[in-house]
């Protein structure tokens, strides 16, 4: 699969949860690791769990018109977001899969500009092209510094040995991707992040649990 989620549970906190999603291919997300805080409020399941952002630059950094820099992930799902009739928490039938796969699908996708209201009118025309790789070259600089360069230098302990094993697997597919990115947008701010992420990547070692 070309994007995954995991998830951790703490048997002591039973209303906490935390859960990795990795960011599709195709998109200026690509192998990056986002870590997501989940908490169960009293009323649950008759209302929706609190999900909140932790990769955000230290809360600097907005991945997504539907991510902020302070956590919040506007899904209608979730009542953050003014969705229409049915694309909100339904006690009988909304799990919190469903609202971890609707962030994997809906908000980290190819042309994430494109999730701010009223600029779906761009689509198609010149201008809403330039502004949407604009965009994409910011979410990619950030991805890498963010999701990918400070994952591996400082994974959360929940999750480091998931992510360590992602971008050894993935290594290959994430450097084609980067190297895309550079290709396309020809920065130099990218350049640099770039060698730095294939100067972490070269520090891997193989997983122990699959090494021979």
């Amino acid at each position: 699969m070309s994007s995954s989620i995991f998830v951790r549970t703490d048997d002591d906190k039973i209303t906490l949860m935390k859960a990795l999603i990795t960011g599709p291919e195709g998109t200026p997300y690509s192998g990056g690791c986002f870590i997501f805080d989940i908490y169960f409020p009293p009323m649950y399941p008759q209302t929706p769990p609190h999900v909140n952002l932790q990769t955000t630059g230290g809360g600097k950094v907005r991945f997504n018109p539907n991510l902020y820099a302070c956590g919040k992930v506007c899904l209608s799902l979730l009542g953050t977001w003014e969705g229409q009739r049915g694309e909100q928490w339904n006690v009988k039938t909304s799990t919190l899969l469903q609202v971890l796969v609707s962030i994997q699908s809906l908000i980290l996708v190819p042309d994430p500009y494109f999730n701010e209201p009223g600029f779906e009118q761009e689509i198609g025309t010149d201008s809403g092209k330039k502004h949407s790789d604009d965009y994409n070259e910011d979410v990619c600089y950030n991805n890498m510094k963010y999701a990918m360069i400070s994952q591996l230098q400082n994974p959360p302990p929940e999750f480091a040995d998931v992510i360590k094993s992602h971008f050894y697997w993935k290594k290959q597919r994430i450097l084609e991707e980067v190297d895309s990115w550079v290709k396309k947008h020809n920065n130099k701010r990218l350049e640099r992040a770039a060698q730095n992420l294939k100067q972490e990547l070269k520090k891997l070692h193989q997983p122990p649990s699959t090494a021979s």
